[in-house]
């Protein structure tokens, strides 16, 4: 189940990046110093909003997705949010923040790799839940698909591992 919805969110990634699968393997573009500005003001960006997440900030995290349009790439939305779209901010907190089950405690995350492409950004990661009444806890992994302009994040598309969202809620 992991290694199928790993491989089917990257495929989505690299859909989401605009990267037909003819050009993936041409040879890589020379990046320019633009390029590398723009690429290095994106992940600052994500470092704030990945620091936000694991410090469980939502004003920080509501601040640095003012104006984006959030979707819940379907898969641990029946567990925690309902999928989205959202696209106003109030709709974000309510939609996302304001739907977490009380069942569960989020305990922390992180993206480990990034994957950069013009102005859209894959972060892969893993998110640790717990289940307050058996307080077992799960890492789930996560691909996040960040579109950026102007260096601020405009759109949010979240897939996760919906097996492992199941492990947090079936009992042992």
């Amino acid at each position: 189940m992991f290694v199928r919805t790993i491989l089917i969110a990257a495929l989505a990634a690299v859909g989401a990046l605009g990267v037909p699968m003819a050009a993936a393997a041409e040879e890589p573009q020379s990046m320019t110093s633009a390029d590398l500005a723009r690429d290095a003001a994106n992940m600052a960006v994500l470092d704030r909003f990945y620091r936000a997440l694991s410090a469980n900030d939502g004003t920080a995290v509501a601040e640095l997705l003012t104006g984006a349009r959030i979707w819940g790439g379907g898969s641990d939305g029946a567990l925690f949010v309902d999928g989205g779209p959202y696209d106003t901010d109030a709709a974000l907190l309510a939609g996302v923040f304001g739907r977490i089950d009380p069942r569960f405690e989020f305990l922390s995350g992180y993206a480990g790799s990034y994957l950069s492409s013009g102005d859209r950004v894959v972060a892969l990661g893993s998110f640790l839940w717990s289940n307050r009444s058996t307080g077992r806890a799960v890492e789930i992994p996560f691909a996040h698909v960040f579109t950026f302009q102007d260096g601020e994040i405009t759109r949010l598309e979240h897939y996760t591992d919906t097996g492992k969202a199941l492990d947090l809620v079936t009992p042992d």
